[in-house]
């Protein structure tokens, strides 16, 4: 899979994140549902794996993908990743991409 073929696959899981989140939200503000609400167990569950699906496809060996998406805020909430001697705030999935590709070459998200 290419760089541009990615970054498509990317902006898929995004948005599907996004779309889930906008519905996920106004259920929980009609109702007062909270994140542990039986109806979304499965709802997050099924976004997991396929988060787990895209990361598999796009070389993420190591939780970028989560990393992006819950410490992150899918970008709304950039976190710094060092590149080799590069700090990098991560605030696109250009960004994150940059390094699911350099994972393996010295490079760390916020937990290391």
């Amino acid at each position: 899979m290419n760089n541009d073929e990615k970054i498509d696959l990317l902006h898929r899981w995004h948005m599907s994140y996004k779309d889930m989140i906008v519905q996920y939200d106004a259920f929980c503000q009609l109702t007062g549902a909270g994140p542990e609400a039986p109806l979304f167990k499965p709802v997050w569950g099924m976004f997991e794996r396929y988060t787990n699906s895209v990361a598999a496809l796009v070389d993420d060996n190591n939780g970028w993908l989560d990393w992006y998406c819950w410490e992150c805020g899918m970008g709304s909430s950039p976190m710094a990743a060092i590149l080799g001697e590069d700090r990098l705030d991560v605030d696109s999935l250009d960004k994150l991409l940059l390094c699911i590709e350099h994972d393996g070459k010295e490079a760390r998200n916020g937990r290391a």
